[in-house]
């Protein structure tokens, strides 16, 4: 069961053209356990920017909390889900769930018209915002698979030259998409290693330009722990979704922790990926 958010709240500016219809618009994450659905907020959208949601912190700010959650998450609210980029029916926000798992992850149901793959997550929003699109992301072919490997392993290798080339990776949650209906291929996923006692996770962007591949974005995470793995960040694609209404998809990820988990948004201005939002850590 995924964590509490973290407790702070930044604000990180979306594009001046950002398409923002109401005060504040959530963004959240679905997923199915034992056949129920559940809504773990990610972050909202006010006034053209991407904020951290309010949880608990300690029990002096319970009421405060409990403030926020009534004027933010009532039960009922009507969120349309987001799967690969397309439309996948609608869900009823439920009642909270409480636990050390799970102090700010909410209950749902169907709308009715609820359709979308239930062995991965999806994402979910108040509001219909961006562009929808469903022939983007696919499974990667073995090529390239292959060509996501590789060129990994070489941007690991510029950044640490002990690392052996020959090192063997597990590639891990691999898709193949693009950010929007005229561009590049992209391949995102991550890869896994070891190497002199330490456990190393890299989530990357790799795009397609020419008959090249090239690192757009990598984000590496080094776990001493390898035993115990108390430091692990497993950084993973969640999923695609045009949030600031420019035409092109924001990529979502989520990272595990030892326990906890974070949310992280890539956004790409000027031909250039970077982060453009991090919930920040948060569990027990």
């Amino acid at each position: 069961m995924w964590k509490v958010l973290v407790c702070a709240v930044t604000l990180l500016a979306l594009p001046q053209n950002a398409v923002v219809r109401q005060k504040t618009i959530q963004l959240a994450e679905i997923s199915v356990s034992s056949k129920s659905l559940t809504v773990t907020p990610i972050a909202m959208i006010r006034s053209n920017k991407l904020v951290r949601p309010l949880v608990y912190v300690s029990p002096e700010k319970d009421a405060a909390v409990e403030k926020f959650i009534r004027q933010n998450y009532q039960a009922g609210i009507n969120l349309e889900v987001r799967q690969s980029g397309e439309r996948r029916g609608h869900i009823l926000l439920g009642d909270i769930q409480p636990g050390c798992y799970s102090d700010f992850n909410f209950s749902a149901k169907s709308a009715g018209d609820l359709s979308f793959d239930r062995s991965k997550s999806a994402l979910a929003v108040t509001q219909d915002i961006g562009s929808a699109h469903s022939d983007f992301q696919r499974s990667a072919t073995q090529e390239e698979t292959a060509h996501f490997a590789q060129t990994s392993r070489n941007a690991l290798s510029a950044l640490f030259p002990a690392i052996n080339p020959k090192t063997r990776f597990k590639v891990r949650h691999l898709v193949a998409t693009r950010a929007k209906a005229e561009a590049n291929p992209l391949l995102l996923g991550s890869i896994s290693f070891y190497r002199n006692e330490k456990e190393y996770w890299l989530f990357a962007i790799v795009e397609q330009v020419g008959n090249d591949w090239k690192p757009a974005l990598t984000e590496v995470h080094r776990m001493k722990d390898r035993e115990g793995r108390t430091d692990a960040v497993e950084e993973s694609f969640l999923d695609q979704l045009d949030i600031d209404g420019d035409g092109v998809d924001e990529i979502f990820t989520r990272s595990i922790y030892y326990e906890g988990v974070s949310y992280t948004v890539y956004g790409l201005s000027h031909s250039v990926w970077a982060k453009i939002y991090d919930s920040g850590y948060s569990g027990c």
